[in-house]
């Protein structure tokens, strides 16, 4: 007797996900370093989407770091700009 048939289809639906997944990131990760600027922060957003993060997680993710870039712009510290 072997696994019940059910079960047996169900791991390996799981397996294949998991291999899509994979594969899915490594695509994303081979992009993201070939690109820049907004297709870059599109490429990051997909992957914290498939991570499974909401999208309203994403957009705080998105503001904060947009945030932490401007700060960090020259002539942000400077009052009279």
């Amino acid at each position: 007797d072997g696994p019940e048939p059910e079960a047996s289809s169900h791991l390996e639906q799981e397996i294949l996900d998991l291999l899509i997944r994979e594969d899915l990131f490594r695509a994303l990760h081979k992009a993201h370093r070939r690109s820049s600027g907004v297709v870059r922060l599109g490429i990051e957003a997909l992957e914290l989407k498939a991570k499974g993060m909401s999208g309203r997680e994403i957009a705080g993710c998105v503001i904060m770091f947009a945030a932490i870039v401007r700060a960090q712009l020259p002539g942000r510290n400077r009052p009279d700009i």
